[in-house]
């Protein structure tokens, strides 16, 4: 029976791992003659999207890959537009943020994340950012470069009176360069407002909420044998830059085990028993299938406590948004022993469990 349960696990995610590589999203091309096809596009991560572009066209059935400049750009439907562009010898698709008096470019490659920006009669430049960290008086801080902020005056030079929203981007990222090319904008022009292309959605968000379930130990195993109640508080952070669909999960959770052991009384070897309880924290990584409010949901992570230290483990589930965004989600799971020295792979099932999350958001 356990063969089956944890062979069931283990083919549900290879199935939704591969029903998991496309999400494709209402959108358009530009192509190099102009002219805009309406279809689907796949949306990615901020890595993925930089190089590649998968399109299929209304109406039609078959995928189109098109790389930086054998298209113009594309968009999601109300949502992030690309554009191709060369940078530093290379060809790229790179995310238009705001067209205006400045306009601001992101792309992400394998090391960081690059913002650039241009204005008319500059050239465009990209946005530097460095920190450090440094001891000083015996303290350990990080530092955070300030020239980036040379490279932002340069390009509002014009505007009197602005050093202060200069200061305001202390580490470059896309909601702050947004709102400081909006003002600068308003600042120098007396047209209308420039075009956001990225909608303010990119955020993390958070949600904070109890947890409750039934855990059953597998009772083939030496050393556990008990069923009970866990509960306790969990935190969820969604993670739109990786992925709209990925969430990260963690709290704290306390639960009741029954552990079996040896002891030798003279020269006799007696089974004994007691009952303990557990302090565990969960560090789930869990993957939404469907971009919507309702959608089936894998988790794999590691259950931290004290018996034992460290167990892989993997759920599945049903995550449902409810009106006032809070989040609710159901999941059925396995955790297991890890295999030998190496704890976190799974070797053999130590439970099975049922749980329920109610998550509020902060």
């Amino acid at each position: 029976m356990n063969k089956i349960y944890i062979t069931f696990l283990l083919i549900t995610f290879v199935l939704i791992n591969i029903s998991a590589q496309t999400d494709f999203r209402p959108g358009y091309i530009i192509t190099n003659q102009q002219d805009t096809l309406f279809g689907q596009i796949d949306f990615r991560g901020d890595l993925r999207n930089s190089n590649i572009c998968d399109f299929i066209e209304k109406g039609k059935t078959k995928k189109v890959s098109f790389k930086p400049f054998e298209i113009e750009g594309y968009r999601f439907e109300n949502s992030k537009y690309y554009i191709s562009k060369k940078w530093n010898k290379t060809t790229l698709f790179v995310e238009f943020l705001v067209n205006g008096k400045l306009r601001l470019y992101y792309f992400k490659d394998v090391e960081k994340d690059h913002f650039l920006i241009e204005k008319d009669g500059q050239i465009t430049t990209e946005i530097p950012f460095s920190k450090w960290i440094e001891t000083r008086d015996g303290r350990t801080m990080e530092i955070n470069g300030k020239t980036h902020w040379a490279i932002l005056k340069f390009f509002t030079s014009d505007a009197i009176n602005f050093e202060n929203e200069i200061k305001m981007v202390d580490q470059p990222d896309a909601e702050k360069l947004i709102r400081f090319a909006e003002k600068y904008h308003n600042k120098v022009s007396n047209d209308i407002n420039p075009i956001i292309y990225r909608k303010n959605n990119m955020k993390n968000k958070f949600y904070f909420g109890p947890e409750i379930g039934y855990k059953s130990f597998n009772n083939t195993l030496e050393t556990y044998e008990s069923s009970g109640i866990f509960g306790g508080l969990t935190l969820f952070v969604t993670m739109p830059r990786i992925s709209e669909r990925l969430q990260f999960k963690s709290g704290v959770l306390f639960s009741k085990a029954i552990v079996k052991y040896q002891v030798s009384v003279y020269g006799a070897s007696l089974e004994k028993s007691k009952e303990i309880f557990d302090i565990i924290i969960p560090v789930y990584l869990q993957y939404a299938i469907l971009n919507k409010a309702k959608s089936p949901t894998f988790s794999f992570g590691y259950n931290i406590g004290k018996s034992p230290s460290i167990s892989p483990a993997a759920s599945l589930g049903y995550m449902i948004k409810v009106k006032n965004k809070n989040i609710f989600t159901v999941n059925i799971g396995a955790e297991f022993l890890g295999n030998g020295s190496n704890v976190f792979i799974p070797r053999t099932l130590l439970a099975k469990q049922f749980g329920v999350n109610y998550f509020f958001k902060l």
